[in-house]
């Protein structure tokens, strides 16, 4: 199957789009299709054609399905089938609603951004119509793609981790001198977002500090301009490559995967966290929000342990697997087999295969 790819540049791969790009283009890849893209992306996955009007009419006159990240540069795209008529089927691969502008809108910005909000998303269903499948990362996003896009043939297909390079087993950085018989607390992340549960993370920092001196809290933050408080019981590293993350996470004793609750949705929580799939498959216990898509990964004290938010409940938490490590590593190890058994790259590929292929019979 020969797939035209529209997707954002995903190398050097770092986080979020770039990951979910490069790991369903490889698995894709591997297992025998191939990949045409003629945005310029520079994807070594992808077979290039000219950035220009003729290199993409070629690529589509070679495409047997187009494959679309939903994202405002990119969705329009979907019109491109129209060169084959009946029969070049679409898919678009749908992570967020438009309403994830408002998470940065202020108060004085709030109505122009919610009136661009509006027009973007007439164009978003106006364009749905030529989409014959939709491969959504959590179910949150397959009730807005059939009940707001009303796109039938809906898919929920959600992310995962690669066991392989995410594997305890895996070499890790010598630790830092001053990071020496801590007990580490890991996050990974983007703290700019408001959802990313920061303003909390460092409230837990500070109590804990009080507490218990040996506790250090790690955060790997994606973006490098952001400041974090200069407190002797954190230490920010940041922007880590992607295939290197394994390395950190399993000089952790324990991962934090927190959310604050989605207030601009009408749709909940609807991401699939990449960071929680990869905490687990290091074998990491991790206590996670007890929202969306986490909530139904998550077995409470099994795979991993699911909070209310509360930075006291958290703390208790932290506590609970520094004094019980035995109980910390048997948690640890159910969430590792958790992503083997299905939250992983190669079962989303796969599923991601299998959709193509349904879409492509019935032209």
């Amino acid at each position: 199957m020969k797939i035209g790819f529209f997707y954002p540049e995903y190398y050097p791969v770092t986080a979020s789009a770039s990951v979910h790009g490069y790991q369903i283009a490889r698995g894709l890849v591997n297992r025998g299709h191939k990949l045409l893209t003629c945005t310029g992306d520079r994807n070594p996955d992808c077979v290039q054609y000219p950035l220009t009007k003729s290199g993409c009419f070629k690529m589509i006159r070679d495409a047997d399905v187009l494959y679309i990240r939903l994202m405002s540069y990119f969705e329009h795209a979907v019109i491109w089938k129209l060169i084959k008529p009946f029969r070049l089927p679409a898919v678009w691969e749908i992570n967020a609603p438009l309403e994830e502008q408002l998470v940065f809108a202020e108060d004085s910005t709030k109505a122009d951004i919610l009136n661009e909000i509006k027009l973007q998303n007439r164009k978003r269903k106006f364009y749905s119509r030529f989409v014959d499948g939709a491969i959504c990362v959590s179910e949150e996003m397959r009730e807005y793609s059939k009940d707001f896009l009303k796109i039938k043939n809906s898919f929920f297909v959600p992310n995962g981790s690669d066991p392989k390079l995410f594997n305890p087993n895996n070499s890790v950085h010598q630790r830092p001198e001053s990071w020496e018989n801590k007990f580490i607390v890991l996050w990974a992340g983007n703290p700019a977002l408001p959802q990313q549960a920061m303003e909390l993370m460092y409230e837990i920092a500070g109590k804990i500090k009080e507490l218990d001196k040996d506790i250090m809290f790690v955060f790997i933050s994606s973006e490098p301009e952001i400041s974090f408080p200069q407190e002797e019981n954190i230490a920010v590293l940041s922007q880590v490559n992607y295939l290197t993350m394994p390395s950190y996470i399993n000089n952790a004793d324990l991962c934090l995967c927190l959310y604050n609750s989605y207030d601009w949705s009408d749709y909940g929580c609807y991401i699939s966290p990449l960071k929680l799939f990869d905490y687990m498959a290091c074998a990491k216990p991790v206590i996670a929000s007890n929202i969306g898509q986490i909530a139904k990964v998550i077995q409470n004290n099994i795979n991993g342990m699911l909070t209310d938010n509360k930075a006291d409940d958290i703390i208790d938490k932290i506590f609970e697997c520094k004094k019980n490590p035995k109980k910390a590593m048997a948690i640890g190890e159910k969430a590792r087999k958790t992503v083997i058994d299905y939250y992983n790259w190669d079962r989303a590929a796969q599923q991601t295969e299998e959709i193509l292929l349904s879409v492509t019979r019935k032209k």
